[in-house]
């Protein structure tokens, strides 16, 4: 393992030699990373828990490499190493039915949707990739359910994360440039994402995932865990502020809201999670720069004129949803507003209908859609049920976390990213395992 470990760090590092541009710092520093993470990828492959929380820490710190002329995206080299890692641990009998038709359903969907692709190879990529989504939700929820110290420890890897994310959009906002982080997305800081909606998803996510993480340390008598959780929630929402992000908001509030409506069984709790709330908000809006908190106030109150691009390119995709049932393939509907879209708002490259089942539905049609909201609701229906009967904070913080990212998911889509991707599978194992969850059907 040792000797692999150390011909998997010499061969990245000599693969950096040929990325264009050596020996300049960006890439050296990008090849020690890829080196890095490599090896921990072989340490850990043999143990499903430990690459789980790998996944789960690693995801946000994405970056793209460009070796020999080919790009490398290292959230999707990711994705992929833990999906095969996971392959044999395949089990849809430790998920819901409802979540295992889901994505049989998704899986189906977006394999159909690639022989009518006008791209069949990008298409295929498309099916790929939530064929490994699948199978790391599936077998990795089976893993978690035998290992509740794994669970806790998936939750913990997302809160952990967080600090260092917002640290980067920090670092971009000193304006330093640090490989890989790289410059901010036009005048929005993104941190170690590509664009600054996915960067405030993600924190938006990381804050209530660690607020359970706080109430679970609480009821294990884990102080300085409960601590750092508390740090964590506060410095992101603070890094959502410096995003001047709405969905970011959004997502948040919603996600709050959903938190202190878990609490209602229990009065007490339910005041001091109100107590507590307030006091992280009071905090972070004390830490936000008076420069972003006016220019929120001023993309919340006024109409911007991306919001008519908007519009329009989420009325193309409902359009585009609609009218073609076995979908257009993954990539397919930047060729389709090309065509269909003719309006000077619009921009020439589209990536997406900027509405979550919506461009699901237009790559994978009318069955990834269905399996789509299936697979969301029965994660989502677990973990309220087990916050609510088991008293359990860490589905608590699954649950709010979900119910955010389809609030902001509702007038955009961050799922492009693989990054962001990811996250949300780590979000979606955490409400899937529940101890009121996920066991095994009989009959």
């Amino acid at each position: 393992m040792w000797l692999a470990c150390i011909a998997a760090v010499a061969a990245s590092l000599g693969a950096g030699f040929i990325i264009p541009g050596m020996p300049s710092a960006d890439n050296l520093v990008k090849a020690v990373i890829v080196a890095a993470g490599a090896a921990a990828v072989m340490v850990t492959a043999r143990d499903p828990r430990r690459i789980l929380v790998l996944c789960a820490v690693a995801a946000p710190f994405s970056f793209t490499v460009t070796v020999a002329g080919f790009p490398l995206d290292t959230a999707s080299l990711l994705l992929f190493v833990t999906g095969l890692a996971l392959i044999g641990r395949l089990d849809a009998e430790r998920v819901p039915a409802v979540v295992g038709i889901g994505a049989a359903l998704m899986v189906a969907g977006y394999a159909l949707a690639t022989g009518a692709a006008d791209d069949p190879a990008l298409a295929a990529y498309g099916a790929a990739r939530w064929i490994a989504v699948v199978t790391v939700l599936i077998a990795g929820a089976g893993v978690l359910r035998e290992s509740p110290a794994t669970r806790v420890a998936v939750a913990r890897a997302v809160t952990i994360a967080t600090p260092i994310v917002v640290l980067g959009a920090l670092v971009q906002a000193a304006g330093v440039t640090v490989p890989p982080i790289g410059e901010p997305f036009e005048e929005h800081l993104d941190s170690t994402f590509g664009y600054y909606t996915n960067y405030a998803g993600f924190l938006a996510l990381g804050s209530v995932v660690a607020i359970g993480c706080a109430l679970h340390a609480a009821r294990v008598r884990a102080p300085a865990w409960a601590v750092f959780s508390v740090i964590s929630a506060v410095s992101g929402v603070v890094g959502i502020g410096l995003a001047v992000s709405r969905g970011g908001i959004l997502a948040l509030g919603v996600g709050l809201i959903v938190l202190l409506l878990l609490q209602v069984k229990r009065p007490a709790v339910a005041l001091v999670g109100v107590a507590g709330v307030v006091a992280v908000l009071l905090v972070a809006f004390t830490l936000t720069p008076g420069t972003e908190t006016a220019a929120l106030k001023e993309r919340l109150t006024t109409r911007q004129t991306s919001d008519i691009e908007r519009r329009l390119i989420q009325t193309a995709g409902v359009t585009a949803a609609t009218s073609h049932p076995l979908g257009l393939g993954y990539g397919g509907f930047r060729r389709y507003v090309r065509e269909n879209v003719r309006a000077t708002h619009t921009r020439a490259e589209v990536e997406h209908a900027h509405r979550t089942p919506v461009q699901v539905t237009i790559e994978g049609g009318w069955l990834a859609g269905a399996g789509f909201v299936l697979l969301f609701a029965g994660a989502f229906a677990t973990s309220i049920r087990s916050a609510w009967r088991d008293v359990d904070p860490l589905s608590s913080g699954a649950a709010e976390a979900l119910m955010g990212f389809v609030a902001q998911g509702w007038n955009d889509y961050l799922l492009v990213e693989t990054a962001s991707l990811l996250c949300v599978v780590a979000v979606l194992l955490i409400a899937l395992t529940g101890r009121s969850g996920g066991e095994p059907r009989t009959g």
